[in-house]
């Protein structure tokens, strides 16, 4: 009988899926190319404004070189997509760059980068549901205060659609991504064809042009027109953020995983890179102007966004093609932000198996995604919204530093691990391979590290500082979290050699009217506190005695079984199986069926329970006791003992 909340929860969120479903839930790469190309294609919806805003700053002068613009960020994007065909290559098990600066730079770079990814991912989420917001406010004057609203309601939407698995959240995206893409390709088409043709129309607002005080200058100094010409490059970079979204879930692909995410980059990249050039070229052709104003300390545009402006351009004012465009832009922003859902899970399940966050964060959930990760992202995303008001220019600035700081850790780690692998290569053609593959990395590395000195510099004093701020606090509970499991578990473990002691050995079980009792010991791993409850269950006068453990993770429980052979402890291990990943339900129904078949004995069930010094590092354990305490609560013959053991005196149990 399901409570109320577990019914609520199966309403919302959908029955369970077994473990076994888990490879039906890997995405072939017509719904993995619209999922992960989801982030940099609706860049294309504000990225070009955001180039054309900034630009026209200076006037006329600086807009001419917005197509110049355009092709340095596809320069960037060419660098990232290259290089990162081949950190799938070396490294297909996800976690991008994360797990090669772990790998080939030590703990320190590895969280570093994953901090940094982090961040970029919540920002990802923030900046595309404030864009989303923002078009929906435009579109209805009416919505236009709640914009904020309109956002944090697309976020929780979209986490919602993620908890219910990768597959579903994949078709949700594919129909409007793919036809976002259509809708943008047949207007360059049709515009390429009306320029040949010398009969392109113009956009509504070209000639737009600020005047001097409306935003800037008319005419700017050399070190300004660089600086403005920096922040339209790095408003332009979105395109190339999404690229992470690949490389950090290879594992979701159907097999071939490596090969599949790696045409799925190449594809997505190619696609982006010739998409955005074109809007840009159009924009530019068709006098596409942004005229900025002051609103709240920050500027904005009350303008037709670029793809309305070049749609009117082509098709004429209040075409369809025009108002599709729009509302296509819209749809697709409103999903953008799914490449975070579908990343940010794995990768904190990815730190989380080295300890660098709790380790909940890497077990799956009811429908086989990584749902503590997903809660995670919509909360902190929902928390940067609030923060900053759903203020598309300030995110923007706060933008890309992550994922570029990422980029180029990740990079000089492939240089060192293709380095150690030339100096180890004996045949001749591997030394070749490895030796042009450390070129590739090199220069890859200086070139994003030179644009992310550019990013940062540019947007340092109008929002990146509170990126790199944030990257820095996270690194620091990522150590202090690493740091924490490592002294826990070097206290707590048995080393291979380590002696049990003596077994004990119990009084025979007392016939003077009492009720007889049948021990249980509920283990999830083997270690020091384990084998002292067994001890104690051992020492006591029961029935029978036996140990159960319930497979929710297969290599855990493996080890499990194999330690519990050779260390040949003297009662019975029974594993439960648990197909859909839960602990409370197979050992409910176990202890169920226990009691059916002694219902005159009494059931002991002992629980190592572990005593913590702080309140914070309650937050790093699973609380079973807790859990199975209220869950066999039910049962009026089955009683829980815990075997505490303090966690800050490992020698001696509490």
């Amino acid at each position: 009988m399901l409570g109320p909340f577990a019914s609520v929860k199966r309403i919302v969120i959908g029955r369970p899926f077994s473990s076994d479903r888990l490879a039906r839930q890997r995405l072939p790469k017509r719904f993995a190319i619209p999922s992960f190309a989801a982030d940099t294609v609706s860049a294309l919806a504000y990225a070009p404004d955001e180039i054309i805003l900034t630009l026209g700053l200076s006037g006329v002068g600086l807009l001419a070189l917005s197509p110049w613009v355009a092709l340095a960020v596809v320069a960037v994007m060419a660098i990232v997509v290259t290089a990162h065909l081949n950190v799938i290559e070396e490294f297909p098990g996800g976690g991008s760059d994360f797990v090669v600066a772990r790998t080939t730079l030590g703990p320190h770079a590895g969280r570093l980068a994953g901090a940094a990814l982090v961040t970029d991912y919540v920002l990802t989420v923030a900046v595309a549901t404030s864009q989303a917001g923002a078009y929906i406010g435009g579109a209805m004057s009416a919505l236009a205060p709640f914009q904020t609203g309109i956002a944090i309601a697309i976020v929780a939407l979209l986490a919602l659609v993620n908890l219910r698995g990768a597959r579903e959240s994949a078709r949700f995206v594919s129909l409007p991504v793919y036809g976002f893409i259509g809708l943008i390709a047949v207007t360059l088409m049709w515009g390429g064809i009306e320029a040949v043709r010398g009969t392109l129309g113009m956009s509504p607002q070209a000639g737009s042009i600020p005047e001097p005080g409306e935003g800037a200058p008319a005419a700017l100094t050399a070190i300004g027109g660089i600086l403005v010409l920096a922040r339209a490059f790095s408003s332009g970079l979105p395109v190339v953020s999404g690229i992470k979204a690949i490389t950090n879930t290879v594992p979701v692909f159907q097999p071939p995983k490596a090969r599949n995410a790696r045409i799925t980059l190449v594809i997505s990249g190619a696609l982006t890179a010739t998409l955005f050039v074109g809007v840009m070229v159009l924009a530019s052709a068709t006098g596409v102007s942004l005229s900025p104003r002051q609103a709240g300390g920050a500027r904005v545009s009350e303008a037709i966004p670029v793809l309305g402006q070049i749609a009117e351009a082509i098709f004429g004012p209040g075409a369809i093609m025009a108002i599709a465009m729009l509302a296509m832009a819209t749809l697709v922003l409103c999903i953008a932000a799914n490449t975070a859902f579908t990343g940010l899970p794995v990768l904190t399940a990815a730190l989380a198996r080295p300890g660098y966050v709790p380790r909940v964060f890497a077990a799956r959930g009811d429908r086989l995604v990584y749902s503590n990760g997903i809660l995670l992202l919509a909360a902190l995303a929902g928390v940067v919204v609030l923060a900053t008001g759903a203020n598309i220019t300030l995110l923007i600035h706060m933008y890309v530093v992550g994922v570029f700081t990422t980029f180029t850790i990740g990079q000089f780690g492939m240089f060192r691990h293709y380095t150690k692998k030339y100096r180890l290569a004996v045949r001749l053609k591997e030394r070749q391979r490895y030796g042009r593959k450390r070129v590739v990395s090199i220069v890859a590395a200086v070139c994003l590290t030179v644009v992310l000195l550019t990013v940062a510099t540019a947007n340092f004093l109008l929002g990146a500082w509170v990126t790199l701020s944030a990257v820095a606090l996270m690194w620091g509970v990522m150590t202090i979290v690493s740091r924490y499991y490592a002294r826990i578990s070097s206290r707590l473990a048995l080393e291979k050699n380590d002696d049990c002691g003596r077994w004990p050995i119990a009084a025979p079980a007392p016939l003077d009217g009492k009720d007889p009792t049948r021990g249980i010991v509920l283990l999830t791993q083997l270690n020091r506190p384990a084998i002292h409850a067994i001890k104690k269950a051992m020492s006591s006068p029961h029935l029978s005695l036996q140990a159960v453990a319930v497979r929710t993770n297969d290599s855990a429980i493996d080890k499990l079984s194999s330690e519990w052979l050779r260390r040949e402890i003297p009662i019975p291990l029974r594993v439960i199986n648990s197909p859909y990943r839960d602990l409370l339900a197979p050992l409910d129904d176990y202890v169920r069926s226990f009691t059916r078949t002694y219902p005159r004995d009494a059931v002991v069930v002992y629980i190592p329970e572990y005593l913590v010094g702080h309140w914070w590092e309650s937050i790093m354990h699973n609380h079973v006791l807790r859990r199975v305490t209220t869950r066999l609560d039910k049962y009026e013959r089955v009683s829980i003992c815990p075997v505490p053991w303090d966690l800050n005196d490992p020698e001696h149990s509490a």
